[in-house]
């Protein structure tokens, strides 16, 4: 038996080998199969193979990655004092993005937030924001809630031809700690819009599993979306 293999070195049987040596020619060729994949077996359901080294078939099993966005929710609303989204936190993903968009607003108006649970407000003096505002033709005040019963996290304008957005991260929401959170947002007026830039956090050990955003004047329209950020 000869007539090796390119890339493993296998020996197979020859078209000279005799009929009588073929049973152990075969033994041989399929112990040496056996062995040269001994490092793709094992693993479980959605691992992936990994190269432990540049030495040939050295692999093992390990996770495979994750990342990106998974759709949790999505929530319209029109003509709104108040928006809540219930049920959209919880132990599957520990950090959020949420998608605030306004349509319509029918007052000039701060935009705010809280946390909730089980569709109740959780309105206890643990609110902490901090942002800077720019327009077109100069700095606008900044956003500060500095241990309220609410966040306050932009503005909504009385203006019905451009959408107002904001861009939230929520940091472990669900978990028993504090819950962080960063806002990027920007409103649009007749005249004039402003950015937001901000972040702070809800400082003390609750665990949440939804969220409300209301104007402090006025109606509002618009979407809600919420994702879960894999990890």
């Amino acid at each position: 038996m000869a007539n090796p293999t390119t890339n493993y070195g296998w020996q197979m049987p020859t078209p000279t080998d005799l009929v009588t040596d073929l049973p152990a020619d075969f033994e041989v060729f399929g112990q040496a199969v056996d062995t040269s994949l001994l490092g793709l077996k094992g693993g479980t359901t959605g691992q992936v193979l990994s190269k432990t080294s540049g030495t040939d078939m050295a692999f093992t099993w390990i996770p495979a990655a994750t990342g990106g966005l998974t759709l949790i929710s999505t929530n319209a609303f029109s003509a709104v004092s108040t928006k809540q989204v219930t049920g959209c936190f919880s132990a599957t993903y520990n950090n959020y993005l949420v998608l605030f968009e306004v349509t319509a607003g029918t007052a000039d108006a701060s935009l705010k937030l809280r946390f909730s649970v089980s569709g109740v407000d959780n309105t206890t003096t643990n609110y902490f924001f901090a942002s800077n505002g720019i327009r077109p033709t100069g700095a606008a005040a900044p956003l500060t809630t500095n241990g309220a019963g609410t966040l306050d996290i932009g503005r909504i304008n009385n203006n019905s031809t451009q959408t107002q957005k904001y861009h939230l991260d929520i940091f472990k929401p669900f978990t028993a700690a504090a819950t962080g959170i960063s806002a990027i947002g920007y409103a649009q007026d007749v005249t004039a819009g402003i950015a937001i830039n901000g972040g702070g956090n809800f400082n003390a050990a609750n665990s949440f599993d939804g969220i409300t955003f209301y104007p402090t004047g006025g109606a509002m329209t618009g979407t809600i979306t919420v994702y879960g950020y894999q990890s």
